[in-house]
């Protein structure tokens, strides 16, 4: 079976290491896989993958943005191009991830879905197929694209992918409704539950659904891989540390803190503070696991989000867990004793991470054993697996 999977990077980030770990469980099923991508090439399957555009092509489609809004309109000949490719390759199921991230034209993308006979498998990581604009309408409390008016007046013109000067987020509301309904033979996979909920309340909801998580790898993020550390510290770790990611909530916590923990940031926080130490993007698995297992706590103030990894995997390693309760943040990891705290406010949040300093070891073994049982076997990647299969089975 051929299996063609699609996403804007090929690895880096939690969706990029999603990605390689689908690409290699399928191949480890006996299938045939080649991945297509924007950037970010990975080096597992250097020979059987599709680079869609340039370089340049993805400056032009991010200018196109910045002064147009007009996101996913650009890059039609790179389209086109990958088109012609993905054709020669002859896929038996295309699985896509995200569409947005400055690489793709998705009119012309889902011309060619809905003219073609294959199975569509669609991951949806986030609500920017069903909004003019933003990926996290949560963001800004936004709910206007579930109105029957849908999308108007954008409040979030700025954020990722950020417009500079005005929106056009009706047009592309009706744009994007157009495109993305009525194409046959495409089942969506929402991560978490909430995502879920946010399909059947978008003009989406007429697709059928299955919903399928991301497993975090428990061999690497593991108790294994903690190092004694000079200082506890609470840790806060984010890809981008954007108004999303809420950084600006580390500088109450560090107030809060007792002078002997240190406050550490993984990511490009650029925070100057005494205390408060940036480490950095990391793009190392094993380096993340052993700052997670080392971590005395850590903390995810996020305002809005789907299934951040970084939760599963900080509890994988055994380290306690304080997450803002949105979106999926907390779903499935929440267990009696399990050293796990959803908080809703600023103070719930800095008082659950000052009582969990206390944690001790034997709950934090059992937040461990809680990450091993839910993940160690796969889960989700079996169940994807079975998609897939069962996708063949109907061709």
């Amino acid at each position: 079976m051929r299996i063609l999977l699609l996403n804007t990077v090929a690895c880096g980030g939690s969706i990029g290491a999603h990605l390689r770990n689908i690409a290699l469980a399928a191949r480890a099923a006996g299938h045939e896989v080649c991945v297509a991508y924007g950037r970010g090439k990975n080096p597992d399957y250097t020979d059987s993958n599709i680079r869609i555009g340039t370089s340049f092509d993805s400056l032009l489609h991010a200018a196109y943005t910045r002064f147009a809004d007009a996101h996913g309109l650009a890059s039609k000949r790179a389209t086109e191009r990958f088109i012609e490719q993905a054709e020669a390759f002859d896929p038996h199921v295309v699985h896509i991830h995200n569409i947005h991230g400055y690489y793709l034209h998705y009119p012309a993308l889902f011309e060619w879905i809905k003219n073609s006979p294959r199975r569509f498998l669609w991951t949806f990581h986030d609500c920017w197929p069903f909004t003019g604009h933003c990926a996290f309408p949560d963001t800004c409390a936004c709910s206007l694209h579930t109105s029957s008016e849908g999308c108007r007046n954008c409040p979030a013109a700025k954020e990722y992918p950020s417009s500079l000067f005005f929106s056009r987020a009706a047009d592309n509301f009706q744009l994007k409704q157009a495109a993305f309904s009525n194409a046959r033979n495409i089942t969506l996979l929402p991560v978490s539950k909430w995502m879920d909920s946010q399909l059947e309340r978008s003009f989406l909801a007429a697709y059928p659904r299955n919903i399928v998580g991301i497993d975090p790898d428990t061999e690497i993020f593991s108790p294994d891989a903690a190092v004694k550390a000079a200082k506890p510290y609470v840790l806060g770790v984010a890809k981008v540390w954007d108004r999303r990611k809420a950084p600006d909530f580390f500088l109450k916590l560090r107030k809060a803190l007792p002078p002997e923990v240190d406050l550490v940031l993984a990511g490009n926080a650029d925070i100057h503070q005494k205390g408060i130490i940036c480490r950095g993007n990391i793009d190392s698995p094993a380096e993340m696991a052993r700052l997670y297992a080392s971590a005395t706590v850590f903390v995810n103030p996020t305002v809005a989000d789907n299934f951040p990894m970084t939760n599963r995997e900080a509890l994988c390693c055994g380290t306690p867990v304080v997450t803002r309760n949105v979106g999926g943040a907390a779903e499935n990891i929440v267990a009696d004793g399990v050293p796990v705290t959803a908080a809703e406010t600023d103070s719930e949040l800095i008082a659950a991470t000052i009582s969990m300093l206390e944690t001790t070891p034997e709950q934090r073994q059992k937040a461990a054993q809680h990450g091993r049982e839910l993940f160690a076997a796969k889960p989700n990647t079996d169940r994807l697996m079975k998609i897939y299969a069962s996708a063949e089975s109907v061709l």
